[in-house]
């Protein structure tokens, strides 16, 4: 995993959330961050508009961690991604 990657995700949650960044951990689920699915779907768009990707709708609703979710962010950005 790419620090930048982390800190990217890390900012773009605590922006969607409203809360500082320095409240995000990485090994916290977003449910246990307290964000809701309207809030879900505000950071799926803030991720899709930052990485250039599409987060397939299964990846926030798995309940897993946002170090998961950098994993896949960075699968996503892999060129042999499977589609």
């Amino acid at each position: 995993m790419s620090a930048d990657n982390d800190e990217r995700v890390r900012r773009i949650v605590a922006a969607v959330h409203h809360v500082p960044v320095e409240e995000i951990s990485l090994d916290r689920s977003l449910e246990q961050l307290g964000i809701d699915s309207l809030e879900g779907v505000l950071l799926a768009f803030a991720l899709e508009d930052e990485f250039h990707i599409e987060i397939p709708d299964e990846c926030l609703t798995q309940g897993g961690s946002l170090r998961e979710l950098v994993r896949t962010v960075e699968g996503l950005l892999a060129p042999n991604f499977p589609v």
